[in-house]
């Protein structure tokens, strides 16, 4: 791959009073066990001072559904400030697992004196009788749905304060340039910049049925929004739903 994704901070916030509050989350996911099978993350996420939290489903198995999806979130054990969750259940159906084997990590990073947190799934899986990360006893397991997301306050964005260049990679292993400029966006392959083909051009909408989630279309497509965009901290994450089977997600930084 030409790049492996990964997202620093040089500061975290590990006070889980602080990072409490209603947030949008989209991210992206495969399944190893079910041919890498591309799952979408699109919910919204509340969570509490004590570390419970709810997140409500938009797609997925559990649309439609708001709970709990694991443990309350604290301190992982010997972490450098995520916070963990354990039981954690997917987007998907496991392939074979009669409760959630998997665990989540997030890490809440500090940036414009805003919060950036950056949830992460841990798949598990085991061909043979073992103890689950939870410590139950169990046999073959495979609950391997992995992914990242990220969430973003959910709070009304102004059109054109989000406006610059940004850098990042997206869920096809490719380095993203992406240009917003007021109600329009481009994405393009920075060592390839000057190829069409390699370029998305997309039209943006601040109108915000929900706040804080700023609908896209393909410039030129029809009108219905098949494209998100969440903001925090000078950083955006990106998820195009153009094909539902193969959804797209990239997540990118301000540079200028």
């Amino acid at each position: 791959f030409p790049y492996y994704p990964f997202i620093g901070f040089s500061s975290i916030e590990t006070d889980i009073v602080k990072v409490a509050g209603t947030y949008n989350q989209l991210g992206y996911h495969q399944v190893p066990s079910q041919n890498f099978a591309p799952v979408q993350v699109d919910t919204q996420i509340t969570i509490n001072p004590d570390g419970s939290w709810t997140e409500c489903d938009h797609t997925g198995v559990n649309a439609g559904k708001c709970q709990q999806p694991g443990t309350n979130l604290a301190q992982a054990t010997g972490s450098a400030g995520a916070f963990e969750t354990d039981n954690f259940v997917g987007q998907t159906k496991p392939t074979l697992a009669p409760t959630p084997a998997a665990k989540g990590y997030m890490i809440v990073g500090k940036l414009r004196n805003q919060l950036v947190p950056i949830l992460v799934r841990t798949g598990f899986a085991s061909s043979t009788p073992s103890i689950s990360p939870q410590g139950a006893s169990q046999g073959p397991v495979a609950d391997d749905e992995s992914g990242i997301s990220i969430l973003a306050p959910q709070a009304a964005i102004g059109q054109r304060s989000q406006d610059g260049e940004y850098i990042g990679v997206d869920s096809q292993f490719d380095y993203r340039t992406t240009a917003l400029e007021g109600l329009q966006a481009t994405m393009l392959d920075p060592f390839n910049a000057s190829q069409a083909s390699l370029a998305t051009a997309l039209n943006l909408d601040y109108t915000q049925s929900v706040p804080g989630v700023v609908t896209t279309v393909h410039m030129g497509a029809a009108a219905t929004p098949t494209g998100k965009f969440v903001f925090s901290g000078g950083v955006f994450g990106f998820l195009d739903m153009t094909t539902p089977a193969a959804p797209y997600f990239t997540i990118g930084a301000f540079v200028q």
